[in-house]
């Protein structure tokens, strides 16, 4: 039985909303709270080795979600859309280290790395209360064409076979 079977199964068993479960899984939330609780460690070494290892293990749960997520809202541009917000994600990932570099430099203390790690979290709650707030895993409207409406890519592919070729000989179409 695949991720999203068993849940929409374990849904319909207890009389909850399947797509409020399937939002829930997808979230942040395990892994902000882990880095909340990283902030608040102080030296505790074993604690925080116990969150890292916690939160990677909570996060590989989400992997079954939302890459999945851009299929089942609109499986004609889930490519497109998958392009679109690993695009923005890889520019915060980007940007993460660097502001981590502001925020520490020549400031290695542990009050610094509790902003960073309250940071982080903050950013992951603020991303999990969004998406259950407004995600959806429901085929989107707009994933399908209006009655009538041709295939502007189909219709190009169509008419490649009859384009003319520029020769060198000639250098200008037939």
């Amino acid at each position: 039985m695949q991720k999203e079977e068993m849940a929409v199964h374990s849904c319909s068993t207890k009389d909850m909303d399947s797509n409020w479960f399937l939002r829930l899984q997808d979230c942040h939330l395990g892994p902000a709270l882990c880095l909340f609780v990283m902030a608040g460690a102080g030296c505790n070494i074993q604690l925080i080795i116990a969150m890292l290892m916690l939160s990677q293990v909570v996060e590989a749960g989400n992997y079954g979600g939302w890459l999945i997520n851009h299929i089942d809202i609109a499986p004609s541009f889930s490519g497109t859309l998958f392009g679109i917000t690993n695009g923005v994600s890889m520019l915060v990932s980007w940007l993460g280290p660097v502001l981590v570099g502001f925020m520490t430099d020549e400031n290695q203390t542990l009050e610094a790395w509790s902003a960073v790690f309250i940071m982080a979290g903050s950013v992951l709650a603020a991303d999990s209360i969004f998406f259950l707030m407004f995600g959806s895993g429901s085929e989107q409207s707009w994933n399908y064409k209006a009655e009538g409406e041709s295939d502007e890519v189909e219709s190009r592919m169509n008419n490649v076979n009859n384009t003319p070729i520029v020769t060198q000989e000639n250098n200008q179409l037939p």
